[in-house]
C-alpha cells in the first residue's frame, strides 16, 4: 500500500475524530441552555459524540503506527469550521437564549445536509470500512473496527433525527 492512500486513511479519521469531538463540545454547552427533555437529548447525542471521537483516535493511534506517519490536524472543512467559530462566540458570550439554541441547531442541520458531522460520518464510517478491509485485510483488529464503523454510521442517522426533533419542539 502506498504511503499516499496511508495518510489520505490516516487523514480521514483524525478529521471524523476532531469533528466528533467539537461536535460534542457544541452540544454539550448548547444543552445546558435546553429545557428537559430536550437538553437530555442534547447530552445523549453529545456523549455519543464523545464516544465517537474517543474511538477514531483509537484507529489514528494504530494507523499511525502501521504508517510510521502522524498528522496532526484536519485542516479547514466548512462544518469544522463552523463549529469552532461558534464555540469561540460562545466562550465570549453570555446567556445562551433559546431563540439562539435553536437558530444554531437549524444552521447545523442546514450545514450537516451539505457537509456536516451527521451525513460525514454517514458517508465516511462506512467508506473507511470499506478501505480498511481493502488495505489492512486479513486484521483482526479491522475486523473489530468495521461493526463499530457500522454502528457510528447509525448512530448518525439517529442522531439528525433527534435533532430535527429538538428543534421542532422548541
Amino acid at each position: 500500500m502506498g504511503e499516499d492512500v496511508g495518510v489520505a486513511i490516516l487523514r480521514m479519521v483524525v478529521c471524523s475524530a476532531e469533528l466528533e469531538e467539537k461536535v460534542h463540545e457544541l452540544y454539550e454547552k448548547l444543552s445546558a441552555a435546553l429545557p428537559h427533555p430536550h437538553s437530555e437529548a442534547l447530552l445523549y447525542i453529545a456523549r455519543e459524540s464523545r464516544n465517537h471521537s474517543e474511538f477514531f483516535r483509537a484507529i489514528q493511534r494504530v494507523l499511525e503506527d502501521v504508517y510510521h506517519t502522524k498528522v496532526d490536524e484536519c485542516g479547514s472543512q466548512v462544518y469544522l469550521d463552523y463549529v469552532k467559530k461558534v464555540l469561540e462566540g460562545l466562550r465570549e458570550g453570555g446567556a445562551l437564549s433559546l431563540e439562539k439554541v435553536r437558530e444554531i441547531l437549524e444552521r447545523s442541520i442546514s450545514l450537516e445536509a451539505y457537509v456536516g458531522e451527521e451525513y460525514y460520518s454517514m458517508i465516511m464510517s462506512p467508506a473507511l470500512a470499506n478501505i480498511l478491509r481493502k488495505y489492512i485485510s486479513g486484521s483482526e483488529l479491522v475486523n473489530m473496527w468495521i461493526p463499530i464503523l457500522r454502528k457510528i454510521s447509525g448512530d448518525e442517522k439517529h442522531h439528525e433525527m433527534i435533532l430535527k426533533l429538538i428543534i421542532k419542539r422548541l
